[in-house]
């Protein structure tokens, strides 16, 4: 990976127009009109890797086009998936704390990344009107409550409720990006689903075959169709005894 941005680079805002997810870059939008712009576009295939644990943390990664997981590895050599990753969203903010990354980034599918040198932004200078450094802030807020509401997941809801929050967040990404939140792709397997949410893969293959079976979604391989958002509503608001894994 280049260690060095381009000669001469135009400023960060001025490179980002043709840019497919422009409009919703919190860095694009944040009015940075400094001299930075991004050290290299990774064009990465399914299971290849953005970053290691235990590597120099140097850059945040945003995702163009893809989506990627992150992991840890445990010291029995398991797998623990942390957070699933979509178009237009940040990664790498793990490494900043420690300078080193602690975390693995993996693609879950081919994937495009734009490299940011986070000390060159943070360092240039800002004009008043420039929110970056707030905005960089409100990316680290909100990657922190969302570890947090994912503890509250896991420690307070059943399997259906998991499996349905999960289902309502993916589709909440794709309402983000002004895209239709009915129609999901899933490009994780249901195993990583099931890690991710302390499931195991019986499990959520029985749940998406329940909501199915009740009409409340449609499945076909990796693709879900929401049908009635109003019951899966009503899924997660039901006070439930104890969980189900």
């Amino acid at each position: 990976m280049p260690n060095s941005a381009p000669k001469n680079p135009k400023p960060f805002s001025d490179n980002c127009p043709h840019c497919p997810i422009a409009s919703n870059c919190p860095l694009v939008t944040s009015q940075v009109s400094t001299p930075i712009s991004s050290e290299a576009i990774l064009n990465l295939d399914k299971g290849q890797e953005v970053f290691q644990a235990g590597a120099e943390f140097r850059h945040l990664y945003v995702i163009q086009t893809g989506s990627v997981k992150l992991y840890s590895i445990s010291k029995q050599g398991d797998e623990q998936i942390t957070s699933f990753h979509a178009v237009g969203e940040i990664i790498g903010f793990d490494g900043l704390a420690s300078g080193t990354h602690m975390a693995f980034a993996q693609t879950l599918e081919p994937t495009t990344i734009c490299c940011l040198n986070l000390a060159k932004l943070i360092k240039a200078p800002q004009p008043k009107e420039s929110k970056l450094n707030p905005t960089i802030i409100a990316l680290l807020s909100r990657e922190l409550y969302a570890r947090e509401e994912h503890i509250m997941v896991i420690a307070k809801l059943t399997a259906e409720q998991r499996v349905v929050d999960f289902i309502s967040k993916q589709s909440e990404r794709l309402q983000a990006l002004h895209r239709n939140g009915n129609e999901i792709k899933l490009p994780m397997t249901r195993y990583e689903i099931g890690n991710y949410l302390a499931l195991t893969v019986e499990t959520v293959s029985r749940v998406f075959m329940l909501l199915k079976a009740k009409g409340y979604i449609q499945v076909a391989g990796r693709y879900v169709q929401i049908i009635n958002h109003e019951a899966l509503t009503k899924i997660l608001a039901t006070t439930s005894g104890a969980k189900r894994s």
